[in-house]
């Protein structure tokens, strides 16, 4: 996030962590670009995250959270990054192993949708 608030540059790298050590927190966030304007210049996006444990019961289930909603769209060849994003952090206790997060983003206004997942694998610190 520091990355990403720092004044504006060619680009920087983000980091895709897939191993996890259990008690510390990944975030999980949308980098996008393209929405569909309405008449007053803005998109309304929003975002869907599911997270699947590793013997596949619902971790977590986070609907119609604000991708970018009711603000100006996003300059063709520039990135926004979605306003609402999700910390998960495994606990003690809590399965070790592969878990999912799957993300169904829609554009309200142009009516279109899509869905887009990874994993991390939660391991003992």
């Amino acid at each position: 996030m520091k990355k990403w608030l720092a004044p504006p540059s060619e680009g920087f790298q983000v980091s895709t962590d897939s191993v996890v050590n259990r008690n510390v927190p990944i975030e999980a966030l949308i980098v996008f670009s393209g929405c569909k304007p309405n008449e007053e210049g803005n998109c309304d996006t929003e975002v869907d995250y599911l997270i699947t444990a590793p013997d596949g019961t619902i971790y977590g289930d986070f609907k119609n959270t604000e991708l970018w909603r009711n603000k100006p769209a996003i300059p063709t060849g520039k990135l926004g990054l979605a306003v609402d994003r999700i910390i998960v952090k495994i606990e003690d206790g809590e399965l070790l192993g592969n878990y999912m997060v799957k993300c169904t983003v829609r554009d309200i206004v142009s009516g279109s949708s899509f869905e887009i997942s990874s994993t991390f694998n939660v391991v003992e610190s």
